[in-house]
């Protein structure tokens, strides 16, 4: 009886602290969020992971695909939150939740392919006001599992908002 208490004790006490991942915010959180503290962001769609496969939120393989200039992100990821503008100017954030942190840097790199692709002479022609003030401010993020591209008006604030949840 006496060396059951320590071991109950010890149970007791794993079960009543809550482990780090617990307390980890998901991409959809740290999105909300970010939208949150940009006030004048344009309107736009949010996708994230576990969405309903019919719903509005939900984007298909085809899609992150597409965004990363043909190159699918799928199994390196455990969720994900995208923020897409609605009409034809480039505003976007992009937030991963990297399935380990090995994948985190191929990750990084989709994002970076991201960003060099709406770097482009192209875009410019297509996008010219956001051009100065979005495009070329783009900036990549990567914490531990997150890796985030920042596509906005205000990536300071941006960067400061999510640093500060993860």
């Amino acid at each position: 009886m006496i060396k059951r208490i320590p071991v109950l004790l010890l149970l007791i006490l794993c079960l009543s602290v809550p482990s780090c991942s617990v307390n980890e915010p998901s991409p959809t959180d740290i999105l909300f969020e970010t939208l949150s503290v940009l006030a004048d962001h344009p309107s736009g769609d949010v996708f994230f992971s576990g969405a309903e496969e019919y719903s509005g939120n939900y984007a298909e393989e085809e899609k992150l695909t597409s965004l990363y200039a043909g190159v699918s992100p799928k199994g390196l990821y455990s969720s994900y939150a995208l923020f897409l503008c609605r009409d034809d100017r480039v505003y976007e954030i992009h937030i991963y939740k990297a399935a380990s942190e090995a994948e985190g840097l191929r990750l990084q790199k989709l994002m970076d392919r991201r960003k060099d692709m709406l770097q482009s002479g192209d875009i410019y022609l297509y996008d010219e006001e956001n051009y100065e003030d979005v495009i070329c401010a783009a900036k990549t993020l990567r914490r531990g599992v997150y890796v985030i591209l920042l596509l906005t008006d205000d990536n300071t604030k941006a960067e400061k908002t999510i640093l500060g949840m993860i």
